[in-house]
C-alpha cells in the first residue's frame, strides 16, 4: 500500500493529494503545498538561465522541479529525470525546425541540475513537507 511519504530507497509512490497543477494531475504531489523557487535561475543567474527559450516556457517545469526537490523522500535522480521530461515536452510546442535546438537547451538545463543540484536537493529534503 502506498504511504503518504515516499522513501529514498525506492521509487516514490504516488502521493494522494489534491493536485491543482496543469496536465490533469500529472505530478504525484500537491505542487501548491510546497515552497516555490525562483524560476529557472537562482538569484543572480536569471539572465544566464532564462525561464523562456523562444516559444518554450520552462518556468513551470523549473517550479515543479524545485517543489519535487522539497518533497520528502524523492530522490534527486527522480526529480531531475522528470524535469528533463517536462522541458522536452515544452520544446514539443515549438515549430519542428527549432525543436532539436530547444532539446539541446533542455538537455543543458538537465545536465546542470544533474551535475550541480545535489546541494539544493539536500536542502530541499531538510525542509521537506
Amino acid at each position: 500500500m502506498c504511504s503518504s511519504r515516499a522513501t529514498p530507497s525506492r521509487t516514490p509512490c504516488q502521493i494522494r493529494a489534491n493536485s491543482t497543477n496543469h496536465q490533469g494531475g500529472k505530478y504525484p504531489f500537491n505542487i501548491d503545498a510546497i515552497k516555490q523557487g525562483q524560476g529557472c535561475g537562482n538569484q543572480g543567474l536569471e539572465k544566464a538561465i532564462p525561464d523562456k527559450w523562444g516559444d518554450a516556457d520552462f518556468y513551470f517545469a523549473c517550479q515543479v522541479h524545485d517543489k519535487c526537490y522539497a518533497t520528502c523522500g524523492y530522490t534527486q535522480k527522480f526529480c531531475d529525470k522528470r524535469f528533463l521530461g517536462d522541458l522536452i515536452e515544452e520544446c514539443g510546442k515549438m515549430i519542428p525546425v527549432t525543436q532539436p535546438l530547444c532539446g539541446a537547451v533542455a538537455l543543458s538545463y538537465y545536465l546542470s541540475v544533474d551535475g550541480f543540484g545535489e546541494k539544493s536537493w539536500k536542502k530541499g529534503q531538510e525542509e521537506c513537507i
